[in-house]
């Protein structure tokens, strides 16, 4: 018997002998949310949900991992995006869940932190998968990363060492997709795909629901796919988890916002005609979604070589963009285009850069190296600037540079100065001076970025970029050259390139020319 099935009848007599209640001190029921029947017992080793938001999966989460630790005592791992990310869930989920339980407080009363429970003999440690140094810190017997894919991915992959001395060795990944080929896509690509088909009482179909095909727009009603006639509330009420694939290891389900009885059709509609298609895509729909503008790939640089020597004279606005670092990675650029690109392990080459190119403005990484930047600008003078790179959504800037006694500042928001660049970079306005050789390094590190869509605390839209490897000095250093680029040719201006408010969408590009990010 697998683990699958020799956990479901000890995990279901627990739940129905404790009487478990949901964080909000309700007893746990299955008439509205009938489709998480099966996942509350599927303990599958390998387990991944391709889900949007908003499905009360939390419950689940939590619920399954405590009753994995305590009774099969398992150490488990549990990562979200950011140490605060992981904090604000245990506050304000794990604890309540543990209140509200007699049981749960029964079994994590020798240690009970915002880091870790211990529970039982065993231990779940609660991680931000945004710092290294916290992944090699302790074993594991299951990983359970949420929130995939807005992780570092190269933390996530430092995690599988945690789990080499284990004799369970189980992952569960759970999260919105953002892109093909990154995060919960790769496992779900592995797995069986389970999708969640209910019956038509009208037709007899079988069938799962999708959009638009299960929608009448103009009615806003769900309908079946076969007879076009609405759904009644009882057609969703009840379904049954299909495989797709069969003899696959992983456990797979597909979850989009529908699929939850309690959302109306008008509901899906309407955050379709709200949201831009990427936000509808991954956080409704629970699917990837293609852009040509979230990811950038080696052909987009390559096709845009020029195999010969850059044009330099005594006029250029020649700059330069550095990233700090043990590794120092910088990009060289004028009016015609990039010309050049290299790394050092010594500031006395940026140094001597500096030197060869004495009309040069010099834009380097402010941190994490307080030192020999500071000296470096010290020395040189006004051509050379420091740049602190953050997020700011709602700013009408993407770069701004410093007065007073910040003279010698530059303010960027790296993530739509990425955008920026990706949107040049696409429609063909920048060349790459030299073979491919030169620059395969700098494009290995722009394929590894990728883009996704959060909204924050204020329900806006934020794009964030992210590598999936953590190698993007190439792209600090292009996004600082960028910067010191926008210095020049706008003089004493605050904003970049001259844009003005008017002629920014909500996301803080310009409306026109090769910055598209369009209302889908």
């Amino acid at each position: 018997m697998n683990c699958r099935e020799h956990f479901k009848p000890e995990f279901v007599n627990f739940l129905v002998r404790e009487n478990i209640k949901t964080e909000k001190g309700d007893p746990l029921s299955f008439r509205s949310h009938y489709f998480l029947l099966d996942i509350y017992q599927d303990f599958s080793p390998l387990q991944v949900w391709y889900k949007a938001a908003q499905l009360g999966l939390s419950t689940t989460e939590i619920v399954k991992s405590l009753w994995l630790a305590h009774e099969q005592k398992m150490d488990i791992i549990y990562t979200l995006p950011t140490s605060d990310f992981a904090a604000e869930f245990v506050s304000t989920k794990v604890n309540r869940m543990i209140q509200a339980n007699d049981i749960f407080q029964e079994w994590t009363k020798d240690r009970n932190t915002v880091e870790q429970k211990q529970v039982g003999q065993s231990v779940i440690y609660y991680r931000g998968a945004q710092i290294g140094k916290q992944a090699i810190s302790v074993t594991s017997d299951l990983n359970i990363h949420d929130e995939i894919d807005r992780s570092d991915q190269a933390v996530i992959e430092t995690y599988l060492s945690r789990l080499q001395h284990s004799k369970f060795k189980w992952r569960w990944h759970f999260s919105n997709p953002s892109l093909e080929g990154n995060g919960v896509s790769r496992s779900w690509g592995m797995s069986d795909q389970k999708h969640y088909f209910i019956k038509c009482s009208r037709c007899g179909k079988w069938q799962f629901m999708s959009f638009p095909e299960s929608f009448d727009i103009d009615k806003k009603i769900y309908i079946c796919k076969k007879c076009k006639q609405p759904l009644r509330e009882e057609d969703r009420l009840f379904g049954e988890w299909i495989r797709k694939y069969k003899d696959r290891d992983w456990s797979g389900y597909w979850m989009p916002l529908f699929l939850a009885p309690w959302v109306q059709a008008d509901e899906i509609i309407q955050k379709e005609q709200e949201n831009t298609k990427e936000y509808f895509y991954n956080f409704v729909l629970g699917l990837p979604y293609r852009d040509n503008n979230a990811t950038i790939t080696q052909d987009v640089i390559f096709s845009h070589l020029k195999n010969e020597q850059p044009p330099l004279d005594e006029d250029d606005n020649l700059v330069m963009g550095c990233d700090s670092g043990i590794v120092k990675h910088w990009v060289m650029w004028n009016k015609y285009g990039m010309i050049d690109c290299g790394k050092t392990e010594n500031w006395e080459d940026v140094e001597l850069l500096i030197l060869k190119y004495p009309r040069m403005t010099v834009c380097i990484d402010a941190m994490p190296d307080i030192t020999e930047p500071r000296r470096i600008r010290k020395k040189y003078g006004d051509r050379i600037f420091l740049a602190f790179a953050g997020s700011n959504a709602t700013a009408v800037d993407i770069v701004r540079f410093g007065e007073d006694e910040n003279f010698g500042n530059i303010y960027v928001d790296r993530h739509r100065m990425i955008q920026h660049l990706v949107g040049e970079m696409v429609s063909g306005r920048i060349p790459f001076y030299g073979n491919q050789y030169k620059w395969q390094e700098y494009a290995d590190h722009w394929k590894s970025m990728y883009r996704i869509i959060e909204k924050d605390k204020s329900d806006r839209e934020k794009m964030l970029w992210k590598s999936k490897n953590g190698k993007d000095h190439y792209v600090t250093a292009a996004i600082y050259a960028r910067c010191a680029m926008s210095r020049n040719n706008t003089g004493k201006s605050k904003t970049f390139g001259g844009v003005s408010e008017s002629r920014l969408n909500k996301f803080g590009v310009k409306k026109e020319g090769a910055i598209t990010f369009e209302k889908y």
